[in-house]
């Protein structure tokens, strides 16, 4: 279900566009909507999840640069 969010988040496409081997695109909606809520600290799981996502690229990138040229 992931994978489906992050696509249509990347994509900016309509949820009824969803490619045909995702999940049905009610159920990703559902999903979509439960995950956007603020939980009590304030923070939705889908930021939560979006800003782990972005810390490990920024390490993947950091690490690659370090990376010595063969």
């Amino acid at each position: 279900m992931s994978r489906t969010i992050l696509y249509f988040l990347r994509n900016g496409c309509a949820w009824r566009a969803l490619p045909g081997d995702f999940p049905k695109w009610r159920t990703v909606h559902s999903y979509f909507q439960r995950w956007s809520e603020p939980r009590e600290n304030g923070i939705s799981l889908l930021e939560e999840a979006l800003k782990k996502i972005r810390w490990q690229q920024h390490i993947a990138s950091r690490d690659a640069m370090k990376q010595p040229l063969s």
